[in-house]
């Protein structure tokens, strides 16, 4: 078996998704028409709109993205979903607020770093904010993260892609490292959701008590393992850690440059989970 690990969004090595002229349009995962009837995330299942406020998607040649605001002004997403200095439009509430993107500086030379931040010009009315985890410890190998998305629902990266946001647990077997900043997680006994193309930028969460909606996203999704001979997604993913030095050294000096305020790093912003 060949393995290769793709960009979520496209089936090539760590490219970038096309940019269509004029910005990238992100429109509101609550805004989404959906039941639970629909089909799951591989070895996940539908995800309730309602408990996703603060996330977004786009769509564009086919390929999808999501995206979480963080603060009031704070756009989260995968690097490889939007272009440096690339402008994006976020729907919500019927407006449309306009924003400038922003590559960590590591992403040039490391796809382990895909985070991006797009500072939205109005602050954007949503409750509550995701919050970002700054703790490097809080998670640990064998912990089950939510991770979400919109990819594929067979193995054979047929089906999803489509306007139906998904959800599922998967176990973390590995974590940043000195060379990585992903957090690696794996279908490891049949039961794990398994990331795929479609579910790029998307947050995963981490709750250390039964409650969900104490969560904090600990991760961006960033690439997967698919079988070169066969194309078919394999059993790992991953995703690039928030709280990772060069994240959280990124986040600080962006909200401090755009005096933009992201939930977890600022202990006085309001309306943050």
């Amino acid at each position: 078996m060949i393995r290769t690990l793709i960009a979520l969004s496209l089936g090539a090595l760590f490219a970038a998704p096309a940019q269509a002229e004029g910005p990238t349009e992100f429109a509101a995962i609550s805004d989404l028409p959906q039941s639970a009837d629909g089909p799951a995330l591989i070895k996940g299942r539908v995800a309730n709109p309602a408990d996703y406020p603060a996330s977004f998607y786009t769509s564009a040649d086919g390929a999808r993205c999501s995206s979480t605001m963080v603060g009031p002004r704070a756009l989260l997403t995968a690097a490889h979903c939007v272009s440096n200095g690339g402008h994006v439009a976020l729907k919500f509430g019927g407006k449309s607020y306009s924003g400038i993107c922003s590559h960590a500086p590591e992403y040039v030379r490391d796809a382990t770093a895909d985070w991006a931040l797009c500072l939205i010009a109005d602050p954007v009315p949503v409750k509550p904010f995701e919050t970002v985890n700054t703790d490097a410890n809080w998670v640990q190998n064998g912990n089950w993260l939510r991770l979400t998305g919109f990819g594929c629902t067979k193995p054979d990266m047929t089906g999803g892609n489509d306007s139906v946001y998904r959800e599922g647990e998967a176990q973390v077997i590995a974590l940043p490292t000195r060379v990585s900043h992903d957090i690696v997680t794996r279908d490891t006994n049949g039961t794990g959701a398994v990331l795929c193309p479609g579910d790029s930028g998307g947050p995963a969460f981490f709750a250390d008590t039964s409650e969900f909606q104490q969560r904090r996203l600990v991760s961006v999704n960033s690439r997967t393992a698919v079988d070169r001979l066969t194309d078919r997604v394999l059993d790992t993913s991953y995703l690039s850690s928030v709280s990772a030095p060069p994240a959280l050294a990124f986040m600080r000096k962006w909200a401090t440059s755009n005096s933009a305020a992201i939930c977890g790093l600022d202990s006085t912003l309001a309306d943050c989970r």
